[in-house]
């Protein structure tokens, strides 16, 4: 996945338990981090991401990567390209006056079978608002490298 990696720097693993991996993609710095395995939540990742930020007093921005949820719809489909499935790839972005995400569990179904959202992100960063857009752009130009990501990662 990773450009290149690489090598760990000193840091206190008596303060910061946690386990990282350091790299490069596209020519950008990362640090990478998981929960431990079977630790999974909103709880576990804070209890991550706390240290990480403590350790790493640079980092510029931070993404949480995980398993999405379905927002409810209103009518069933039985078309595999209508809704979200194990593996696919979903990135908010606002428009048409709609929220780029929805908080898990922050909303509320109604009898009537209209959902009602209460927690949302109106606007991620810019800088993850431009490479959505450079995203789409070398998408619809024929110069998208996501299959050849997709191959060397599958």
């Amino acid at each position: 996945m990773l450009d290149e990696e690489h090598a760990i720097p000193p840091y206190d693993p008596d303060y910061d338990d946690n386990v990282y991996i350091f790299g490069a993609i596209a020519g950008y710095n990362l640090v990478m981090a998981t929960c431990p395995k079977g630790m999974t939540g909103n709880v576990n990742a804070g209890r991550l991401a706390g240290p990480l930020f403590a350790t790493f007093f640079n980092i510029c921005m931070a993404l949480l990567v995980g398993i999405g949820g379905g927002v409810p719809r209103p009518i069933l489909s039985h078309s595999s390209t209508d809704d979200v499935h194990v593996r696919d790839i979903v990135i908010g972005a606002p428009g048409d006056g709609k929220p780029a995400c929805i908080y898990y569990q922050s909303g509320r179904s109604h009898p009537n079978r209209r959902f009602e959202m209460l927690g949302t992100i109106n606007r991620p960063d810019r800088v993850l608002l431009n490479g959505l857009k450079k995203l789409e752009s070398d998408h619809d130009f024929g110069q998208s490298l996501f299959q050849q990501h997709a191959k060397r990662l599958l």
